[in-house]
């Protein structure tokens, strides 16, 4: 039986507070060319098929930042350092409507906190002394992970926890934070066999919320791939974005659809996977968007610029009432006109208009039943 993902840590990873710490047993064992890469020293190993798709469903979950003790080239990432650290702890939250999270893009930024074989030029942690001189011969390296365990919720991944040193740390941020049995995990990991009575203490007295998975005696390490596939579809954009527009009727009027048709067609898909009750309608004209908002009031509409401004006026006279998002990709629209008009916002990036969307219904009432007439 596959482990259910806490909705805890769904909604840390949602608000962007959550980092992923991967551990040498994230790859190691899936990738053949593993001894190859430490004896050649920057001799990049081939990806199989399971490492691929285990670092294709880590990129689409939206951590706020990764951090790896690997030192391959499988995550792609910054070495230990002043700007790396500032960019970790300074940089506001990275939240899953940003573009790094989308098809295509970077996703979160990764750590390499024992170097990187190759041309970084930054020494390797290979061996004990080595990890010693690491931890204590740099003050700032130590001070940042002290300070990103105690401000972020961590996920382990391929993380065996016999590293003295880690847990060490790990428990002078549960003193510091005087973490009680009835308290949040301030983090999680992927386990395999871990016993419920021995999840219970790891909880209790550990902070730490214990995904676990079976191997069937150490035969079946499948249960790994799962949990993070489960991750993957709790919180991708695509599923964080159906959710916030669950239950909600959005009506989407543009004159000239090429222009958000991906946005649109992200919209819809979004709203088909989350049931009958939620729907993106879209309308070509002002006449009929508001005959449609005439009918079936709207839990929100965006609009296009320069549609949007007789639209608003229209809505205004016949009191018909919903809030108005003006996006125009194909062009900046007159903010100032659109928010004196009562719009909430005129923007022309994806992400901003994402942003919006859970920022307006995140806000509003329980969304609407069948029986408002959307079953």
């Amino acid at each position: 039986m596959e482990p259910s993902v806490p909705p805890h840590l769904i909604d840390q990873i949602a608000a962007g507070r959550c980092v992923a710490f991967v551990g040498a047993g994230f790859s190691a064992p899936a990738v053949p060319a593993w001894k190859a890469l430490l004896e050649g020293l920057g001799e990049k190993a081939t990806l199989d098929d399971d490492t691929r798709a285990w670092l294709g469903e880590l990129a689409g979950i939206p951590f706020d930042a990764i951090l790896t003790t690997n030192f391959d080239h499988f995550l792609v990432g910054d070495v230990p350092g002043p700007d790396a650290y500032q960019r970790i702890l300074r940089d506001p939250p990275h939240r899953w409507w940003e573009p790094r999270f989308w098809e295509g893009e970077a996703g979160a930024p990764v750590l390499k906190l024992h170097g990187e074989v190759g041309p970084v030029g930054d020494d390797v942690v290979f061996t004990q002394r080595d990890y010693r001189e690491r931890l204590y011969s740099s003050a700032a390296y130590m001070t940042f992970l002290r300070s990103l365990f105690a401000t972020s919720t961590v996920l382990f991944l391929g993380v065996s926890f016999t590293d003295a040193y880690l847990n060490e740390l790990r428990s002078e941020v549960l003193a510091m934070l005087d973490h009680r049995s009835d308290d949040a995990p301030v983090a999680y990991a992927v386990l395999p066999d871990v016993k419920p009575h021995q999840q219970r203490y790891l909880a209790h007295h550990e902070g730490l919320g214990a995904l676990s998975y079976d191997t069937a005696g150490g035969t079946d390490w499948s249960g790994f791939e799962n949990v993070l596939r489960q991750l993957h579809d709790a919180t991708n954009p695509r599923a964080l974005l159906g959710h916030a527009i669950t239950g909600r009727r959005i009506l989407w009027a543009d004159s000239d659809p090429d222009d958000t048709s991906y946005g649109a067609r992200l919209l819809a898909d979004a709203a088909a996977a989350r049931g009958a009750s939620t729907r993106v309608d879209l309308t070509r004209s002002l006449e009929e968007s508001l005959d449609s908002l005439r009918a079936d009031p709207a839990d929100l509409v965006i609009a296009d610029w320069p549609l949007a401004e007789p639209l608003l006026v229209a809505m205004h006279a016949e009191d018909l009432r919903a809030p108005v998002v003006v996006f125009a990709r194909g062009g900046p629209p007159d903010r100032r006109r659109a928010l004196a008009l009562g719009a909430t916002d005129a923007l022309t990036e994806w992400a901003d208009l994402f942003r919006e969307i859970e920022r307006v219904l995140g806000s509003r009432l329980t969304p609407r039943t069948s029986t408002d007439g959307l079953g």
